[in-house]
Formats: C-alpha cells, structure tokens, sequence
C-alpha cells in the first residue's frame, strides 16, 4: 500500500492506496505537476495514480521481464519503463495497453529517470556508471483514431490527405488528414454491407466491396455511381476479397474468393478481361505501366497476368511459396514485389531477373501487411513488415535485421500506409486503432 504525508506536521493525508497487486511498492515517482504518482511494484505491475483524489487511473498486468525502475515523460505523455534486461520500455498514459520499446542496454542496469525538458533517459547499473540515452523520436507523431466499431478495411488517397474507413455494421466515414490529430469530415451508414475499400489514383472515386457487388462512390459528391460489378455467388467465384485501380484510373481490378480475377472497364460498366488463381486474392497491384496485373492467392502463389500489347502470346508467370500468400507490396518502379506469407516469412522479388528471389526474412508469426520503406539515399533495403500478433517492424533486407524499435498493435496489423514522403507510417488494426508511427532513419537498434 502506497501512504502520503504531510512533511511540515509528519501526519498521514487520508486513506492508504492499495491497488489490485498486493505486491512490494519499489519505487515511487511524481510526474512534474505533482498531480500524478508512479508505482512500481514487485510482482512487475505499474501503478498510476491521481495524487489530489487517491484514485488510481492504471495498473498494468504482471509484464514479461521484472521492471526495476520507471518515470514519467511529460512531453510525450508516456511512462519509460526499465527491466532487469536493459529494456526500455515507453507506456502511453492515455491508452494504456499499448506500448513500445524504445532502448536496449547492456550491462546490469538498475535504475532509471527521465528528462522531459531534454528528451534524454539517465540509467544506472550495477558498476556506478550513469549513462545518458536520446529519447529516439520515431514513435506515434500524432493522436490515433479510434473506431466505435471493428475496422473492416481504409483506403487513402495519393496526397495522403484524405482517408477512408469502413467498419462492420457498414459505417463509412472520412477523414482529413492534413489535421492534426485528424478530424472526421463525413459519415454514412451503408444500405449494404461493406468489407473493402480501394481509391483511384486522383481521388475521385472510391471502390467499395460488398460481398459479391463491388459499387463507385463519387468522392466529391458522396454519391454512388454507375452501375455496380457483380459476380456470380458459384463455387467458381464468390464474395470480393480485393480491389484495385489501375494507374490510369479508367480500370478496376477485382479479385473473389473463388479465385477469379476480373478487369472492370468504368467507362462501358463491363469485363474486359477474366483469369484464375487456384485460391482466394489476397491482394492485387498493377504495374506502374499498366502493362502487367500481380495477383496474391491463398493458393500459395503470385500470379502475374501482362496485359495491353504485353499479352499477346504470353501466359502468366507464377512466384511460387511454401504457404498461402497473406499481403503483398509492389516498389514505386514496379521493378521488386515483397509479399508476407502464412508461414511468417517476408520474401523480396526481382520481377524483371527472372522472377528471382532476392531475400527472404523469417519470423514465427504469420505476415498480414507489408510495405516498402523509403530510405534516404541512393539503395532502399529497408521494408516494414506487420504481423497477425500486433507487432510491426522494420528490417534491412541486406542484412535481415529489424531496424529501430518494434511497434506493437493490441491484435493484429490488417494494413500499413506511407504518409508524409514515406516518414510515417499508419498501420490499421483489428483492435480498432488506426495509429501513425514516425519512422527510424538509421539503423539504432543491433541484432
């Protein structure tokens, strides 16, 4: 139990606080107002509490290493954390269950405090050295959304000003994201039920999924348009599982659960051309020069259709992988493709050095986003990986080491999306955050 005093009369103010641990209170600290106190306690757990009411606003489950030490961040509004393995960990006030690492030390640690005003951790181990580390600034860079409702699938546009959500119970909403935090500008309430979004490439129109139908929303107007692509409902065909337009913006690709994979002409509302994969689409991309359509298929393979003037007497090629193929990432030169598989491999491809694999990365849980990483300078090597258990990552394809902390989600990443010329990420969850992660520009973190 954690008790206040009274320093000028030696008396005890009020009632003792006593949380759910019934652990050792270790450590204590106030935040800079003094309006909120710390506790570390022996069984791992973190407490927060309100020091004017006695109330206490967070308590952390046990965690998985024994935390020595914490403080508060008043700048960033978080909590840093110090385990008996040099693991620095940042805890958000406001959302709780949601945190990051920020540092790894070696040596015996066995304290910590933190400076607000210059952004710097001071540590202390076991041989009476101090060491002064950086607060490093990649993390979140602005307030999350958080959906009332499960989020089914976003799109946003090329400017990354505009994005789309649509949630189950078919709520569509938009939001600006040139605001900070991001205001919502429009909400709807679908007729029908809706799972998937794609936006074209100026913006104008919006591609939403519902079951086997696939209708255009006109993003100026907010209204429906044309008449909607439908697919049969047989075993061949079945709902749409993706969506995309092609860089022109005249075409649409769509891709079903029975494997099918239709070219959708806007202009005469009609197919212009149908193939098979031999599971559902996972993902679909154009080329860049609309010359080739790339299809992911739980089938366990990439399928890679030319199309236009590069059809004429060629079949589709195929990447093959040892498991269903989850997400897929096409370069901005259309040159390399990244996909994530079921078996938690991301593999990097060579599309036009004989379909070659040029690296792979192996981790255990299965990989449900990809996205390439715009490094500054003249190579990127570097890509972002999102997985089924939250955590999102970012590695050095030539090495096959992450990169800078790992972000964590509370379930699993459904998508990532490059903001701001590539230095922030947004990754979706189906924990219902939308969240926007500034990104490392250099290699911080060791294997």
């Amino acid at each position: 139990m954690i008790r206040f005093w009274n320093c000028q009369t030696q008396t005890v103010l009020g009632e003792p606080l006593v949380g759910v641990s019934k652990a050792s209170i270790d450590n204590l600290k106030f935040n800079q107002a003094g309006s909120c106190l710390l506790a570390v306690c022996g069984d791992a757990r973190i407490q927060i509490w309100e020091t004017e009411t006695h109330k206490l606003l967070r308590e952390t489950s046990p965690v998985n290493r024994q935390v020595i030490d914490a403080d508060f961040n008043d700048q960033d509004q978080g909590v840093y954390a110090l385990s008996d393995k040099g693991e620095v960990q940042r805890w958000e006030i406001a959302y709780w269950n949601n945190f990051h690492r920020s540092l790894i030390l070696s040596g015996e640690v066995s304290c910590l405090t933190v400076n607000s005003l210059t952004q710097q951790v001071a540590v202390g181990d076991a041989e009476g050295t101090i060491r002064l580390q950086k607060i490093p600034e990649h993390g979140e860079v602005r307030q999350r959304i958080v959906a009332p409702l499960p989020i089914s699938s976003v799109a946003v546009d090329l400017n990354s000003s505009t994005l789309w959500i649509v949630m189950k119970e078919s709520r569509l909403e938009q939001w600006d994201l040139q605001q900070d935090p991001p205001v919502l500008r429009f909400q709807q309430e679908l007729t029908f039920s809706a799972e998937s979004l794609s936006i074209s490439p100026d913006g104008n129109r919006l591609a939403v999924v519902g079951g086997a139908i696939v209708r255009q929303l006109d993003t100026r107007s907010r209204e429906f348009i044309g008449a909607p692509w439908e697919s049969s409902m047989g075993n061949t065909s079945g709902p749409v599982m993706a969506t995309t337009y092609c860089p022109e913006g005249k075409q649409l690709a769509i891709g079903t659960q029975g494997g099918n994979v239709d070219i959708w002409d806007g202009v005469s509302e009609k197919s212009v051309s149908r193939w098979k994969c031999g599971g559902a689409v996972t993902s679909l991309f154009f080329s860049p020069d609309s010359q080739y359509l790339i299809a992911a298929s739980t089938d366990r393979k990439v399928w890679i259709w030319p199309i236009g003037a590069e059809a004429e007497g060629r079949g589709p090629m195929q990447l093959e992988h040892p498991e269903a193929v989850l997400s897929m990432a096409l370069s901005p030169d259309g040159k390399t493709l990244l996909t994530g598989c079921r078996d938690g491999t991301t593999r990097l491809w060579g599309l036009f050095q004989e379909h070659k694999r040029l690296s792979e990365i192996k981790q255990v849980y299965p990989v449900t986003a990809v996205a390439f990483y715009p490094q500054p300078g003249p190579e990127s090597n570097w890509i972002l990986t999102g997985f089924r258990d939250g955590s999102l990552k970012t590695w050095d394809t030539k090495t096959g080491f992450p990169i800078g902390p790992t972000f964590r989600h509370n379930t699993m990443i459904q998508s990532l999306h490059l903001l701001d010329r590539g230095r922030v990420v947004m990754s979706t969850s189906s924990d219902r955050n939308i969240r926007f992660w500034r990104l490392p520009t250099s290699p911080e973190s060791s294997p």
